[in-house]
């Protein structure tokens, strides 16, 4: 059976484009400045099973500190969420929900009696950019605070009158 010439080039043509495209995910996992970890994040480069890239698309979101590197170890179950404010050690956690999930990083304010968290989230929406885009400056002395957690991510509102 003879294959037209136009299915060959065509074929060509697709595994072509494939080689390129996950080439550049390669590099973009490689260098983890345009990657968003669902796994690990050790020194800026994401691993894990879950981690997404997106080729040749901008980063995800720049931290306006990069000391971030580690988990924050907040106590967790189903229901609830519980960060020890007094502590804000630089950290970064993803809190995995229902429908989604909410992503918060903080960070040691200049002022020492003040913690900055910025946090983020998406609700079914595999565009997500991962953008965290409230940000907060919570005095320490608040100590430890409990969140509800929902199917739509955590509810941090009790932290408003800290946020812009």
């Amino acid at each position: 059976m003879k294959v037209p010439k136009v299915l060959k080039f065509s074929g060509l043509f697709i595994i072509l484009f494939l080689v390129i495209f996950y080439a550049s995910t390669l590099v973009a996992y490689r260098y983890g400045a345009k990657c968003h970890c669902y796994g690990f994040k050790t020194n800026g480069l994401c691993l894990g099973i879950n981690t997404v890239c997106t080729g040749l698309g901008p980063a995800l979101h720049v931290n306006f500190n990069n000391n971030v590197t580690e988990n924050c170890n907040s106590q967790k179950d189903a229901n609830t969420l519980t960060i020890d404010f007094a502590q804000c050690k630089n950290c970064e956690e993803i809190i995995y929900v229902g429908f989604g999930s909410t992503t918060y990083e903080m960070y040691k304010s200049q002022d020492d009696n003040y913690c900055t968290m910025q946090y983020g989230g998406e609700i079914e929406n595999p565009n997500w950019k991962g953008d965290l885009n409230t940000t907060c400056t919570v005095p320490r002395n608040i100590g430890i605070k409990t969140f509800n957690i929902t199917n739509y991510g955590v509810d941090f509102s009790s932290l408003a009158a800290y946020c812009k």
